[in-house]
């Protein structure tokens, strides 16, 4: 048989093989999607972004100023001294 033989007009397929052309499609189109989601993680900028307005949204609020007085970096860097005779408990019964 001669492909010039072959009249593609007259040529036609049942709804099962374009259903299955069209899935088949959609998986080799969702794998290579998927590989490259995979293979290429989104720029930190990104990631913060999308963090920062999902906060914002579910704040109901873009201002995540805090009233409470943090100590400075030079508070936080100084070490405290203790009671010589001071045990360190570990969360029982502060």
């Amino acid at each position: 048989m001669d492909l010039r033989e072959i009249d593609f007009k007259k040529l036609r397929l049942s709804k099962r093989t374009w259903l299955l052309l069209l899935t088949g499609a959609f998986f080799v189109a969702a794998g290579i999607f998927g590989w490259r989601h995979v293979t290429h993680p989104p720029q930190p900028w990104l990631v913060r972004w999308n963090l920062n307005r999902y906060l914002a949204r579910q704040a109901h609020n873009g201002n995540f100023k805090v009233d409470f007085p943090f100590p400075s970096k030079a508070e936080m860097a100084t070490l405290t001294k203790s009671e010589p005779g001071a045990r360190v408990t570990h969360g029982q019964g502060l």
